[in-house]
């Protein structure tokens, strides 16, 4: 779930604003079941991947990040989660290349539909 002001977020709202301008029906079924079930998806996940058994014993050797791993990684991760959910060009600048391809195939089909 993004969270207003994070990265997530920006993601978030471009499938809601693609999905209202395909078709205002479905965008509003699909996304009044998507959040809760993204939500409870989310959760079970987090509650695996922390809480839950090693299962592969060639992973049992690997340590969690020490403190100066963590004093290194967590304020860039932090900073960028937070620059690109208020300033998100540089990373939709990076995938429009290969999202314009796609785009392009599914305007030209919902015209065709229409009969245009």
């Amino acid at each position: 779930m993004g969270l207003p002001g994070t990265s997530g977020f920006v993601g978030e709202f471009l499938a809601l604003i693609g999905t209202f301008k395909a078709n205002i029906p479905v965008a509003i079924a699909c996304h009044d079941r998507r959040d809760p079930v993204g939500l409870l998806r989310v959760v079970a996940l987090y509650r695996k991947v922390v809480f839950g058994a090693l299962t592969k014993p060639q992973l049992m050797g690997l340590k969690d990040m020490g403190p100066r791993e963590i004093f290194c990684v967590r304020p860039r991760l932090v900073v960028l989660t937070i620059l690109f959910g208020v300033y998100p060009k540089p990373v939709l600048d990076m995938s429009a290349a290969s999202v314009a391809p796609a785009s392009g195939e599914l305007q030209s089909g919902s015209r065709a539909e229409e009969g245009g």
